[in-house]
């Protein structure tokens, strides 16, 4: 059955990398109907990439396809911290993509929104940026020993496991709480006066109630290929594409009302 929703928020692509599931990611958006779409940050790989600017023919075709969105809906992409867009870009249009820095969103039930990568509030990313891109490529070989490793699983008939993704989830996760990545959104999102943020950047698509303000995190599409999405009614759902398959992600992560502190 084909996708139809008010607005779809995806974010951490990668496009570039070669982790980036291109293939489930294409699947997605070619079936794809929506009012809006949000590219939350980190859509092309700018880190992995350098000096090479040439995406393969899969990477390629999911930047097709999100022109041919373009034409027929509005699309925002938020410039992430893997990004690479000049300041002078945000807040222009170009080929029916509007470019910004973060935005405010809202849904159907009149609820408000700040919708933003998320990078700015991490503190291990700002003034790290070195620590940052050496946690990068530490990461990218991780992905290659997980790619040996789930190799010789299926071999042996055994199930994949992603080791490099229970690391980076357990470090940013560590991070999140020693910097307050959470609290620093919710309180930017309480300062402007709305009732939630929906962002990227950790690669864990997430939902938290901190105070009476709503956290969602789009995950990514290395590993979870997931999305947030806002049906027509205005309820957010967190889901999951796979095998051309539609799935709704359990909200493992789901915890009651956190004081700001």
């Amino acid at each position: 059955m084909t996708p139809t929703y008010r607005t779809v928020f995806i974010s951490d692509l990668h496009l570039g990398l070669r982790w980036c599931q291109a293939e489930n990611l294409a699947s997605f958006l070619e079936q794809l109907q929506c009012r809006t779409l949000y590219l939350a940050g980190d859509i092309v790989d700018s880190w992995k990439m350098g000096h090479r600017r040439l995406l393969p023919p899969s990477h390629l075709r999911v930047l097709r396809l999100i022109g041919a969105i373009a034409g027929k809906s509005r699309v925002v992409y938020l410039r992430g911290n893997h990004d690479d867009l000049p300041d002078d870009v945000l807040g222009q249009h170009a080929e029916g993509i509007e470019f910004l820095r973060r935005d405010i969103h809202e849904t159907a039930d009149g609820r408000r929104f700040l919708v933003v990568h998320g990078d700015e509030f991490d503190l291990f990313q700002r003034g790290r940026c070195r620590l940052a891109r050496m946690g990068a490529r530490a990461f990218d070989a991780l992905m290659w020993f997980d790619a040996c490793h789930n190799r010789l699983r299926r071999l042996l008939g055994l199930q994949r496991r992603y080791l490099a993704s229970f690391l980076k989830r357990a470090i940013k996760d560590m991070a999140g709480s020693m910097t307050g990545f959470e609290d620093s959104l919710a309180r930017a999102a309480h300062r402007l006066g709305l009732e939630g943020v929906i962002c990227g950047h950790l690669h864990h698509p997430a939902l938290r109630h901190i105070d009476d303000l709503s956290y969602f995190n789009c995950g990514d599409w290395i590993h979870h290929c997931s999305a947030l999405v806002e049906q027509e009614d205005g309820h957010l759902d967190l889901i999951g594409w796979r095998g051309r398959g539609l799935t709704a992600l359990p909200l493992a992560g789901e915890r009651p009302f956190l004081p700001l502190g």
